[in-house]
């Protein structure tokens, strides 16, 4: 062959031979990369990042919060306005009968104890709990104190309630204050003067001192044998610490306007000048005390009860006191009940109480009285406070 025709091949097996290396070149590349990835280049992008937790916002905790609250007031509100209404509906469906018997505008709630619902003739009835006090509140008292004020305030309007037959008191209580027993067995008096209808005591459990003392304004008492009563007496306290102060060095002064102003000071001993004034204080209202039971118990002189051991301030069982002439009859309520009804001349009736409306305070509770220092604990009386200087119609401790 010619020297050209060589180089033409020599040409041709070059390009075929750079054909093929391309061939192979881009195959392998391609295979290359289906198998095994590219290595990774030098730099910040060979730095693999590990992926950040999610992020828990406040935003959302913080709407569900406001949302439970939200719904915790909602069913707070409707709880307590389901309450309201159910009170103030009880309270207009009782009050219908009430205010049509008595009229409109009454200030008190009538409620049917016994009897015939239907009847006209009203026996009233008054409950007289815990010891007797001036201090005002917005029902007939607290739990373990009778406020006179109130008691007085129904006995006004049975006063003004001609539908009103008969009046009973129901006592349970140790005595209390001598105004205040005095203010509540003069209103009684009134009632019996003013209306002319039998007022009959019912006496429980305990109805000694001031509790006498307002059943002696009643026509008839009923207690029950095992009742504790009696207690005609007078009391006024204080208490003596000076011997105390001694002891541990302490000694109290007073500047007074004169020599009998701290006479009840319990820093030092009773002169017999103090003793002679506190003791006619006290025999001043005993005298008042016999002089009203005597009046209330016609078999019973005053000087009847001075001289004997009605008049020593101990207290009897109904029973006793039955026997000694100081109750007229031995019995329950259900008996006081039938007998203020005869001695009405009723044969058809209901027994009323009076309760005061119904305001936010039943829901809410009452604020707490106030308190003072010294205070005697009597059985079942939730500690009544004994205020030094006031005298009182009670047993002693």
């Amino acid at each position: 062959m010619s020297e050209s025709s060589n180089q033409e091949i020599d040409q041709d097996k070059e390009v075929n031979t750079n054909a093929n290396g391309q061939d192979n070149t881009i195959s392998q590349t391609v295979e290359e990369q289906t198998a095994f990835p590219p290595p990774p280049r030098e730099g910040f992008f060979n730095e693999r990042k590990e992926p950040e937790p999610a992020k828990r916002g406040f935003g959302g905790c913080f709407w569900v919060i406001i949302l439970g609250l939200f719904a915790t007031f909602l069913t707070v509100i409707i709880t307590v306005g389901v309450v309201i209404a159910g009170a103030v509906s009880s309270f207009q469906s009782s009050l219908g009968e009430f205010s049509e018997a008595s009229g409109a505008g009454s200030s008190f709630q009538e409620s049917v104890v016994s009897g015939d619902s239907s009847s006209h003739n009203k026996i009233a009835l008054i409950n007289i709990k815990g010891i007797i006090t001036n201090q005002e509140t917005g029902g007939l008292g607290s739990a373990s104190n009778a406020s006179a004020p109130q008691i007085n305030k129904r006995l006004k309007h049975i006063l003004d309630d001609y539908s009103v037959k008969a009046l009973i008191v129901r006592i349970e209580s140790p005595g209390g204050e001598v105004t205040a027993s005095d203010e509540i067995y003069h209103m009684l008096m009134k009632i019996k003067q003013e209306r002319n209808i039998p007022v009959v005591a019912s006496m429980g459990s305990l109805a000694a001192s001031g509790g006498y003392y307002i059943a002696c304004g009643c026509d008839k008492i009923v207690a029950h044998k095992m009742t504790t009563t009696g207690s005609i007496g007078v009391i006024i306290q204080t208490y003596k610490y000076y011997d105390m102060f001694q002891k541990i060095g302490l000694k109290g002064e007073a500047y007074t306007s004169g020599p009998m102003k701290a006479m009840l000071s319990g820093d030092r001993p009773t002169t017999e000048a103090e003793m002679d004034i506190v003791s006619d204080l006290v025999m001043i209202v005993y005298d008042d005390f016999v002089r009203i039971v005597a009046e209330g118990r016609p078999d019973l002189s005053v000087e009847d009860i001075k001289s004997s051991e009605l008049g020593d301030g101990r207290v009897f069982l109904g029973s006793q006191a039955y026997e000694n002439g100081l109750v007229d009859q031995l019995g329950y309520f259900d008996d006081a009940v039938k007998l203020a009804a005869e001695m009405a001349g009723l044969n058809n009736y209901k027994v009323v109480s009076l309760n005061t409306p119904f305001t936010l305070a039943h829901i809410f509770g009452q604020v707490e009285e106030k308190s003072s220092n010294l205070k005697i604990q009597f059985p079942g009386d939730g500690g009544f406070k004994l205020e030094k200087g006031r005298i009182y119609l009670l047993p002693p401790e």
